[in-house]
């Protein structure tokens, strides 16, 4: 989505931040003004530590594939990784200690090795797989349709339709399209 001016998105808090990357720059929104940085509290800075200090397969390749060595340069790949999509909804919540990871498009989506470490955000829980399933329903491809489009059986697609229908609580295609353009998977 493109970022017109500095405002603060609407309904948003003072305590409330968008961190959004866009042309090879991230950026921070809050309380109406536009950072060129990522700025992040220090209670955040605290929880990212640890979950990259959890996921020790993704500190080994930032550190051995991607020549992301420091603490600082993990925390700021993460918080490109999962809060780098610009949706008009608050990324981190100063005052309830809340941070919303999003899932967006960066260009590297079902190619990043990171993303098979766990490192990246899946709505849901589903599989890049399921993710690209979900969008061509969404956009009314069938289930013959996306077979051909993405070189799987129908009963592949069936398979992965019902997975997907059962980790998003969702009963129909409708539904479907509705939590994915909910959870930014596609664009209304």
């Amino acid at each position: 989505m493109e970022l017109n001016n500095a405002h603060t998105p609407a309904g948003f808090g003072k305590s409330e931040r968008e961190i959004y990357y866009k042309d090879g720059e991230a950026s921070t929104i809050q309380a109406g003004t536009h950072l060129r940085n990522i700025n992040l509290p220090s209670w955040a800075v605290i929880e990212i530590r640890e979950t990259i200090y959890n996921n020790q397969s993704a500190r080994k390749l930032l550190s051995s594939g991607y020549g992301i060595s420091t603490e600082e340069g993990q925390i700021q790949q993460w918080t490109v990784c999962n809060l780098g999509g610009y949706d008009n909804k608050p990324d981190i919540d100063d005052e309830k200690k809340v941070i919303n990871r999003e899932y967006w498009e960066c260009g590297h989506r079902g190619k990043c090795e990171l993303e098979k470490t766990g490192w990246c955000f899946h709505p849901a829980n589903l599989s890049y797989r399921e993710i690209e399933v979900l969008k061509l329903i969404a956009n009314g491809l069938l289930d013959k349709e996306i077979a051909d489009k993405l070189y799987l059986s129908t009963n592949t697609v069936v398979v992965h339709k019902a997975n997907i229908l059962k980790k998003t609580d969702c009963h129909n295609k409708s539904e479907l399209t509705k939590w994915a353009i909910h959870n930014n998977i596609i664009q209304a």
